[in-house]
């Protein structure tokens, strides 16, 4: 049985940086290195970090601040995706207007990964009721066989009820699954909610790592499910959660937060943020294991 291990240092971006929290962070690997991109709640901003390891990253630098005159995002960004398509750099964020309470993803692209321009003012995919509410958010988009691939979460506000998905020829007109939502809460650990998943494809399948929320908004701990098509009848790992909150003190004390994974340098890292009870501060994290074994 392999476990994950959180790294010793944690938190590993956040001291220094915020009072209220980084979170919901995207990593991707290239020959120069790590690149973060995270959510700065502080700013209200997507910010950039890079790093050699994983565990000790550049100061947060602004990257994309909310658009005063774009109504749907206005307030807040934050949440990105990020993937490299040729030699265009595609984020996929979430976007807030908080007296509307609406949320929506939008797009924009880059040639460096530091200077985005939006692809339009609207977003590319918004709210449409029912089990969305008024708001969707937390975009993890794979591109597979030329066409995008979108996990994302929807519901409430403050924090989605469950996940759905969407295809995309260009990126910016999507059609939404039939079975919606694709992942929903189940019982135990996860029975109040399921959010922001982390999906890897596989030679077989595709692994997800998402957020369960034992009660309401709280109690909230990382776990795994995989489906053959990435769509339809995910399998829950049977040791989940998988990363869980810290002992009392601990800068994880509180509720344990969106997930992301890469193979690097012959380990699985997943960072994750986390909050503390003390003051609700988020902050990321890093955990590895060897190998995983579902």
């Amino acid at each position: 049985m392999v476990e994950w291990t959180k790294h010793p240092e944690n938190p590993v971006l956040g001291p220094g940086y915020c009072r209220q929290a980084l979170f919901d962070c995207c990593v991707i690997p290239d020959e120069n290195g790590l690149h973060m991109w995270l959510s700065w709640r502080d700013l209200h901003s997507i910010a950039y970090s890079k790093s050699e390891d994983g565990i000790h990253w550049t100061g947060p630098r602004i990257v994309i601040e909310p658009h005063s005159t774009i109504e749907w995002e206005r307030d807040e960004v934050n949440r990105p995706c990020v993937l490299k398509i040729g030699r265009t750099w595609h984020m996929f964020y979430t976007g807030q207007n908080l007296v509307n309470r609406r949320s929506g993803i939008g797009l924009a692209t880059s040639r460096d990964g530091l200077r985005w321009e939006r692809q339009g003012s609207n977003p590319v995919l918004e709210p449409e009721g029912g089990w969305e509410k008024s708001s969707i958010m937390c975009p993890h988009v794979l591109y597979e066989e030329g066409k995008f691939c979108m996990w994302y979460s929807g519901g409430e506000m403050y924090e989605p009820d469950a996940i759905g998905y969407a295809e995309s020829d260009d990126g910016v007109h999507w059609h939404r699954a039939p079975s919606n939502p694709v992942l929903r809460p189940a019982s135990g650990w996860e029975f109040a909610r399921v959010a922001a998943a982390c999906v890897l494809p596989r030679e077989n399948d595709h692994l997800a790592f998402y957020i369960g929320f034992a009660e309401g908004f709280e109690s909230s701990s990382i776990g795994m499910a995989r489906s053959e098509d990435g769509i339809h009848d995910w399998k829950r790992f049977p040791r989940n959660p998988i990363i869980s909150r810290g002992p009392p003190g601990d800068w994880d004390d509180c509720n344990v937060y969106k997930p992301y994974v890469i193979h690097f340098n012959g380990l699985w890292y997943l960072w994750y943020n986390a909050s503390r009870r003390s003051d609700r501060r988020e902050q990321i994290g890093l955990a590895t294991t060897r190998e995983i074994d579902f």
